[in-house]
């Protein structure tokens, strides 16, 4: 019988005897080996212990290795897969060549999943840190809450936006790398996308509360570093009492919409720093987008809504 079962407040016993069977054997120099069978039996029988279980344990007909502690049968023979190896508590590795570190982490064929809660549901895969769950093959992810289904893809940050596919084989508009920013599993997003064609997403960052509240004539909005802002004007609802004008763009290149929510305002041509078709005036759910070139701020179109 190749099986090896020690609790943790016996730890001391199994070192005094290494040492003294160094001491007496002349293995002070030599390698240490807990040797098992060559070939492993197709029908092992019960690991050492099960059940509540708090210590190290080496499972030679299976190939495993087991150390911390187990409070829900995670260390019964079902749930033990060959070759495996499972660190700390309450971890499942229960198929071939896989890793669970840490707490409550599961994985499965030749992956590994570290960290808290985290999981892995296909094979070739890693999910680490808190509740990650990868279920695409080849694939990663890293962070807090996070979900990637496409194959030989990477998720990173936090509460991300998966696409979720049964495909195997990856589409043109599945997600190759994510970055996720979102604040909890009710509010997630995405920062940045790239698809499988190499075309890259970089989400609007929205101000909060989200929306300007312009209440005199001329007002000068702040942009900032943000893409989207929604413009409440006060009454009355006359553009001429209105006027918006923006202050300068952070970088060449930056892109930022303007949507008119409540009441009405305008927005003049060759106005301070701005460069349009025409002079347009905003009512509800009209909106504009212009992008900074470094002097104007440029329109690309007008939606008249």
């Amino acid at each position: 019988m190749y099986r090896t079962y020690c609790q943790l407040p016996y730890l001391i016993r199994l070192f005094i005897f290494l040492i003294i069977g160094a001491y007496y054997s002349n293995l002070s120099t030599q390698p240490v080996l807990f040797e098992g069978p060559s070939i492993l039996p197709p029908d092992p029988s019960d690991p050492p212990a099960t059940g509540s279980i708090s210590g190290f344990m080496w499972y030679a007909e299976k190939g495993a290795l087991r150390i911390g502690e187990a409070t829900n049968q995670e260390w019964k023979k079902d749930t033990i897969g060959l070759y495996s190896v499972s660190w700390g508590k309450n971890n499942i590795a229960e198929k071939l060549n896989s890793c669970a570190w840490g707490n409550s982490c599961s994985s499965a064929d030749l992956s590994t999943a570290w960290g808290l809660s985290s999981r892995v549901r296909t094979l070739n895969a890693t999910s680490f840190g808190h509740s990650c769950t990868t279920f695409g093959t080849w694939s990663l992810t890293a962070g807090r809450s996070l979900s990637m289904y496409v194959g030989a893809s990477v998720a990173f940050g936090r509460y991300n936006v998966p696409r979720i596919t049964s495909s195997l084989l990856p589409e043109p508009k599945d997600q190759l790398w994510v970055l996720g920013n979102g604040s909890n599993a009710l509010s997630r997003r995405n920062v940045i996308e790239t698809n499988y064609h190499g075309a890259t997403k970089i989400h609007a960052i929205t101000m909060i509360p989200d929306t300007v509240i312009t209440i005199s004539d001329n007002h000068l909005v702040t942009v900032g570093s943000r893409s989207h802002l929604k413009i409440r004007a006060t009454a009355p609802a006359n553009p001429d009492l209105h006027t918006i004008i923006l202050d300068d763009g952070n970088l060449i290149g930056q892109i930022i919409t303007l949507e008119c929510i409540q009441n009405t305002w305008q927005l003049l041509d060759n106005i301070s720093n701005t460069s349009q078709s025409a002079n347009h005036n905003f009512e509800s759910e009209d909106l504009i987008r212009l992008v900074w070139d470094g002097e104007n701020w440029t329109e690309l179109f007008f939606a008249n809504n």
